[in-house]
């Protein structure tokens, strides 16, 4: 599995569809993959596997200014832009969505969306 983390937000760009989010405070990208063992008549261990399918699993914390609405149309499809490479996440979907209310923070929104595809775009893209 890999992980995309965000550690430097100025340098950042983070967009649904053409519109760029704001009050975003964390980003971070899980890659899983769902295999299909393949085992061998009269062995309990697996021969091999097979590559079914990839998934990614993007976790948004974001102020409560944050404009929510861009989440509204689905499928849609997030692209994060450092200015050289562009990681663009494709066919994506609200999986959940809560309000994190805690007396010593500010009030954040937490996002969970998970994507069916991602490319990696070389190449100068605006911040």
């Amino acid at each position: 599995m890999n992980t995309l983390r965000i550690l430097k937000g100025k340098d950042i760009t983070i967009t649904v569809d053409g519109t760029v989010l704001c009050f975003v405070t964390d980003f971070v990208a899980h890659e899983s993959e769902e295999r299909y063992e393949i085992e061998e008549i009269l062995n309990s261990d697996a021969v091999d596997s097979v590559q079914l399918r990839k998934s990614y699993e993007l976790n948004i914390t974001a102020l409560t200014h944050f404009n929510k609405k861009v989440f509204e149309k689905q499928p849609f499809t997030l692209r994060v832009c450092d200015g050289d490479t562009a990681y663009e996440y494709v066919s994506c979907r609200l999986k959940s969505y809560y309000r994190d209310v805690n007396s010593s923070k500010p009030i954040v929104d937490k996002y969970t969306i998970v994507a069916q595809d991602m490319k990696v775009l070389e190449g100068q893209y605006e911040r």
